[in-house]
């Protein structure tokens, strides 16, 4: 966090001030561009077989660039799930799924994995083990975040 206390002439304090939005851009710059390559690093690596294997591409499209903004003299930004693949929560913190009965007809019906028809009275309950590529993908990114940011900061006060 930065913080300035002003004391003295408003020369300074108008330094000072156009020094601040100077930072803040340039922390909004480089949080842009990393999140930009965190974006990509989930949907070209994480969900393109490291952890989870594609195959209609909507949780791909799913991942999003939150630009970077100045709210309350908090800088926000980042990289998020949108509501388009909402089965992305339960592989990224692992999921129970209940058994499950035909409710308005006299059978379920799915296509199997390998493109065949499925037909079933019910479907049995099972447990989706935790397969996180958002949180991993940020662990992985956290010493990049970081150093980006804090040369940002070094490169404006210069």
């Amino acid at each position: 966090m930065i913080e300035f206390e002003l004391r003295g002439d408003t020369q300074i304090i108008a330094r000072i001030s156009r020094t601040a939005d100077i930072v803040s851009a340039e922390i909004m710059r480089a949080l842009n561009t990393v999140n930009t390559q965190l974006q990509r690093h989930i949907q070209s690596d994480k969900l393109s077989g490291q952890v989870l294997n594609s195959r209609t591409g909507n949780l791909k499209r799913s991942i999003v660039q939150i630009p970077a903004t100045n709210e309350g003299g908090s800088i926000v930004g980042g990289v998020g799930m949108g509501a388009e693949a909402p089965y992305g929560l339960a592989h990224e913190f692992g999921a129970h799924i209940p058994e499950r009965v035909p409710v308005n007809s006299k059978a379920l019906h799915w296509i199997g994995v390998s493109g065949e028809e499925v037909f079933a009275m019910r479907a049995r309950a099972f447990d989706l083990p935790e397969r996180s590529f958002m949180r991993s993908s940020f662990e992985e990114f956290r010493d990049r975040i970081e150093a980006d940011i804090r040369a940002a900061v070094h490169e404006a006060a210069v």
